[in-house]
């Protein structure tokens, strides 16, 4: 059985290329491929044809219990009409996800253009805030980001974090097969590098990390402290909540009084050009002034439970190895994202450099040849604004014997948990 987990409008897919490679090389075998719907084979018309000849090709036939693929002129009409329902849904499916990623009544706000209704709070309770639903629309309009690569292979977690100590490019990785059996490697693959091609065993490389994991365990002494100092600061951000609270009402006022001194001038205004101008920016203040009022509804609410909230958090930062041995793939690559701050270099002639930590374990203090070497005291202070770095605050990972938060469960939890140790 062959799966695929990425969209129907793809024509390349990992899973169908691997099911191509294996009818290839069984070619006198008669393999039958069996789809449980043609919706689920593409959803895309021409995607559609062009993967069933794909498989025609390779030297298989297909099947499928809910339909007969035909050569007569009826079933050709038939199968396209099929197809292009299944491009219809997909769009379709498109069409309404924007629009309840742009729709303000999903945040609890509701607002006409054409009845012209501004935007106001409704009488219904929201699934996002205000202001998730401001961010949203920013990124939605805004530069579009990256990808995420589709090459990052289980196999090689350090593919993308390990670069070349020659020309400082991270290093692909692939798998050689030898006389016996297949062997993993890492591979410097930039063109112009003198060591071009050439590659480290993978056991040599992730044994070097692993073994830089085992000695981040900080000492019980200072990681004790560590504690005690985060633990002060949280109870900082409870007591300031009031003041952050009187602080937005004022912030509230002030857009009020700035929304009535531009009324008073849409009235004495003669100008058609200068009353839009005006109320542009009234629309504008309205709608920060909406975000404010929901800050200062959040400003009123208990914070989480301390212990419950970084339990896990500290566990990580207690012992990272433990994550990394018996976590998933996803779990390894949070463990490269959370104790490094630049790559992982390979030298050809001496092996893997000394890394650069995260500030977390800067703070905290390494241990290296077998010697602690404790941060400064400052380095302690600074660790409680840095420590929104382990995003994945009360996330449970595979390792833990006891129920944690996850972040899944909460995103406002860990916003507000971030926003405050910020400020």
């Amino acid at each position: 059985m062959f799966n695929d987990d990425v969209s129907g409008k793809l024509a390349s897919r990992p899973g169908f290329d691997a099911m191509l490679r294996f009818i290839r090389k069984n070619r006198k075998a008669e393999i039958v491929v069996i789809i449980d719907d043609v919706s689920r084979m593409a959803r895309d018309v021409r995607n559609h044809f062009d993967l069933k000849e794909m498989i025609y090709a390779a030297g298989a036939s297909l099947e499928s219990p809910s339909w007969e693929f035909g050569t007569d002129p009826d079933s050709i009409f038939h199968e396209n009409l099929m197809a292009s329902l299944a491009q219809h849904q997909r769009q379709k499916n498109g069409l309404q996800a924007h629009r309840i990623l742009t729709y303000s009544l999903y945040a609890g706000y509701i607002e006409s253009e054409c009845w012209g209704v501004s935007l106001r709070k409704g009488y219904h309770d929201g699934l996002i805030s205000l202001e998730t639903f401001q961010r949203i629309q920013e990124r939605l309009n805004g530069k579009p980001f990256a990808p995420v690569r589709v090459d990052i292979n289980a196999d090689f977690p350090l593919r993308g974090v390990l670069a070349c100590g020659d020309c400082s490019h991270p290093m692909t990785a692939n798998w050689t097969k030898g006389k016996t059996a297949r062997y993993p490697y890492y591979v410097c693959r930039h063109r112009g590098c003198e060591r071009f091609g050439k590659s480290v065993r993978r056991e040599i490389v992730e044994g070097a990390y692993e073994a830089m994991l085992a000695q981040l365990v900080p000492s019980k002494e200072m990681f004790s402290e560590a504690v005690a100092l985060f633990r002060k600061r949280w109870d900082e951000v409870g007591r300031k909540t009031k003041e952050r609270r009187a602080a937005l009402k004022l912030e509230v006022a002030a857009a009020d009084k700035a929304i009535s001194q531009l009324v008073d001038r849409v009235m004495a205004s003669q100008s058609q050009t200068v009353i839009a101008r005006y109320e542009e920016e009234i629309e504008k203040l309205e709608r920060k002034k909406l975000i404010m009022a929901e800050k200062t509804a959040k400003c009123g609410t208990a914070l989480p439970d301390y212990d419950e909230t970084f339990r896990t958090a500290f566990e990580f930062l207690a012992n990272p190895c433990k994550l990394w041995e018996n976590g998933t793939y996803e779990d390894k690559r949070i463990v490269l994202k959370l104790t490094l701050d630049a790559n992982l270099e390979y030298d050809w002639n001496q092996g893997v450099r000394t890394p650069q930590l995260s500030l977390p374990f800067k703070a905290l203090g390494v241990s290296r040849d077998g010697e602690t070497v404790l941060a400064e005291r400052e380095s302690v202070e600074h660790l409680g604004k840095s420590f929104y770095f382990l995003h994945f605050l009360g996330w449970k990972p595979n390792f833990t014997p006891t129920p944690a938060p996850t972040l899944r469960k909460s995103t406002a939890k860990s916003y507000l948990i971030r926003r405050h140790f910020l400020t």
